[in-house]
């Protein structure tokens, strides 16, 4: 199991970092026209874990709000035991934690 370090997250709180991950999910999984296709689920939790990592809950909670109930191993297994750090994240960013 990887675990993030603070280098890893110091590096995805850089501005330009941020940007690019916002253009991303918005020209895909955010997009008017997206629809979900196979590992939607594993790419919304990768979006998830990376706003919730730098700390920007708003835009990681329109993610989790998408999942719904549904979650991957992949990317969580990276942030710890992978239920855990899903529900850990989950709930700060959907003001529950």
């Amino acid at each position: 199991m990887r675990v993030w370090t603070g280098k890893s997250t110091d590096y995805l709180r850089q501005a330009h970092v941020h940007a690019e991950l916002v253009e991303g999910a918005e020209r895909s999984v955010l997009h008017p026209h997206y629809r979900p296709a196979y590992g939607w689920v594993t790419i919304q939790g990768v979006f998830a874990a990376l706003f919730s990592l730098i700390g920007d809950t708003a835009r990681a909670a329109a993610h989790f709000r998408a999942l719904g109930n549904l979650a991957s191993e992949y990317p969580w297994s990276y942030l710890g035991k992978p239920a855990h750090a899903y529900v850990k994240h989950r709930s700060a960013a959907l003001g529950r934690g």
